[in-house]
């Protein structure tokens, strides 16, 4: 799936590490895609909302009707943590296979992106950001 196959087959984004600080390119951004119209779900355990909904504390801590409808996640976390992301991907697709990319924002880098996205038919975007390449096709 290239870049504008993603944003067309998305309407539901997770955002791992979403700041309620507005300054925030995690909160920039984020703002930035709800407003072109997709859905953004927080995941933040640090905080209890941001931009009127609810944050969750991870991936799995998402009520099943949210989580089975979720395409994209959107990572603002540092390397170390990708693995531990993909591993919660990884095992949410094997109940819903409805998420299909997960985008590393500008920065991120993960050396088996590639060995992992082909062994469990996932996209995975690295040091990319995403609200810079939707707006190119737009």
């Amino acid at each position: 799936m290239n870049i504008e196959q993603i944003f067309a087959n998305t309407s539901n984004i997770a955002v791992i590490g979403l700041s309620k600080n507005e300054l925030r390119d995690s909160y920039q951004v984020s703002a930035y895609m709800r407003n072109v119209g997709y859905n953004i779900i927080p995941i933040n355990p640090t905080i209890d909302s941001v931009m009127g909904e609810k944050s969750h504390s991870n991936l799995k801590s998402i009520p099943e009707n949210i989580l089975k409808n979720i395409e994209l996640v959107n990572v603002f976390r540092k390397s170390e943590f990708i693995q531990e992301i993909l591993n919660e991907v990884i095992e949410i697709n094997k109940k819903y296979q409805k998420i299909h990319t997960v985008w590393m924002q500008l920065g991120i880098f993960y050396e088996e992106a590639e060995k992992i996205s082909e062994e469990n038919k996932l996209n995975i975007i690295t040091n990319k950001c995403i609200k810079i390449e939707h707006a190119k096709l737009n």
